[in-house]
């Protein structure tokens, strides 16, 4: 595992794993994750466990930051009068499901959301 930035995140999948800190990411494929069988704590089995890991070519363009482009919408609506996006219902809306989400793991449960159709 790579711990060399601030902040790494680990992805596993089926087909091979991604780790990506600040201004890297390196992949590895399944085919090329190191066996591990018959474990013993007191063998080494001799494994360089950074072999196989290969940096991901980096992005052509990089997409703008969330939140840089709602304050941009946000600022273009006070200053010249543009069309919002989202409207009050829709931040009401949104703050309904992080409470929902929140009572859902407190409770282990489902929470029914009043007014929501399914699959919306």
């Amino acid at each position: 595992m790579r711990r060399d930035d601030l902040l790494t995140l680990q992805v596993d999948g089926t087909n091979g794993s991604a780790v990506a800190g600040l201004h890297r990411c390196y992949v590895q494929s399944a085919a090329a994750t190191p066996a591990i069988a018959h474990f013993t704590i007191m063998q080494d089995i001799g494994a360089d466990y950074r072999q196989g890991w290969a940096q991901a070519p980096p992005l052509s363009c990089y997409p703008k930051n969330p939140y840089r482009v709602g304050w941009e919408a946000f600022l273009r609506h006070v200053a010249a009068d543009a069309p919002m996006a989202c409207d009050f219902s829709a931040g009401i809306r949104d703050v309904a499901f992080a409470e929902a989400c929140h009572r859902s793991v407190q409770e282990r449960r489902w929470i029914e959301m009043p007014g929501v159709e399914q699959g919306q």
